[in-house]
């Protein structure tokens, strides 16, 4: 659950993580498509703190990655429900605006002082490793390790999850996916490392 993950946090980031989870409700109830944004990113924000602690991230950036996390598709609050909820591809003018979500998420939180160290990693999420993402195309090492992480933990739960253009794919495809997009969509020194979370979880 959430609260088992968030227990990797100090007193000072569970003071921030109130501040997040109050700025998140306020935001829900301008999306008639939030019930859904907000489920994807509370289980986002739960892989996202296993791999973290599994990188040994000191307590001060778990909350910055908790933040991110929770807060990273904020900004699709602007993009229409029926592009959204679109069930096939969509098109240029469509893409284009979808594109826009982290860069419009990071201006809707950049004057919330605590959530400063988490822009980066909510603006560059859809970077990829070989440099063929967005906003800025972004490349390897140029991206921060945390929008890196956050890419991985993004798009593992938004495939293993039902949604109106796909359905969910099992824990086995996940990672033949996973392994194929190493070093090419994902950071490939993280992609072994989140198998092996995923690997635990599922044995223990």
């Amino acid at each position: 659950s959430i609260l088992e993950a968030i227990k990797f946090l100090g007193l000072k980031e569970l003071k921030h993580l109130i501040i997040t989870l109050g700025v998140q409700n306020i935001l829900k109830k301008h999306n008639q498509n939030s019930e859904e944004i907000w489920r994807h990113s509370y289980k986002t924000a739960f892989y996202a703190l296993h791999i973290a602690k599994a990188l040994r991230i000191s307590p001060v950036k778990l909350d910055s990655v908790f933040s991110s996390a929770i807060l990273h598709d904020i900004g699709k609050i602007r993009v229409p429900d029926q592009i959204l909820n679109k069930p096939g591809p969509l098109n240029d003018d469509e893409w284009a605006l979808m594109k826009k979500h982290p860069s419009v998420g990071a201006r809707i939180l950049r004057g919330i002082t605590h959530l400063q160290p988490a822009m980066p990693y909510i603006l560059y999420h859809h970077e990829r490793w070989d440099g063929s993402g967005y906003p800025e195309g972004l490349k390897g090492r140029e991206i921060p390790i945390e929008a890196r992480l956050l890419a991985i933990v993004d798009v593992f739960d938004a495939v293993t999850t039902k949604r109106p253009y796909h359905s969910a794919q099992d824990f086995e495809k996940v990672v033949e996916l996973f392994k194929s997009e190493s070093g090419k969509h994902f950071d490939p020194d993280l992609v072994p490392i989140f198998i092996n979370v995923l690997d635990k979880r599922i044995n223990r």
